[in-house]
């Protein structure tokens, strides 16, 4: 088993949704209806900015862990990635979440941990 590969999969995760916590964060200053150049310039945003970067930075460690790792493997590290967006959302940014939402992230992660505990792959 290459841990490497794993290892480099949870931290692309983790850059993954913080990168979509910092674009959530910056997209509540994007000013709207004042002219075409104000809104392009409300983009130039430190938490956008930030986030672009994560965003952009994260398939480079997935591509990387793709090198010692199947891809069905890989692929199931995704999960991880909704599991972290969803309690960022709901703990840090107080988004408001249902039954469904709560159902919906338990047979996602049931998906993910299933098949690493089992030793199952695609």
């Amino acid at each position: 088993m290459n841990m490497w590969g794993e290892v480099l999969l949870i931290i692309m995760a983790i850059i993954t949704a913080s990168g979509q916590m910092l674009i959530k964060k910056g997209a509540v200053h994007i000013i709207r209806n004042r002219g075409f150049i104000t809104l392009i310039l409300s983009f130039i945003d430190p938490y956008l900015l930030a986030g672009l970067f994560f965003t952009l930075t994260a398939p480079l460690l997935y591509i990387r862990a793709l090198s010692s790792l199947d891809l069905g493997k890989a692929f199931m590290f995704n999960s991880l990635t909704h599991l972290l967006v969803f309690l960022s959302g709901r703990f840090i940014l107080k988004e408001r979440t249902n039954i469904f939402h709560w159902l919906g992230l338990s047979l996602v992660t049931a998906g993910f941990l299933l098949p690493a505990f089992t030793g199952l792959s695609l």
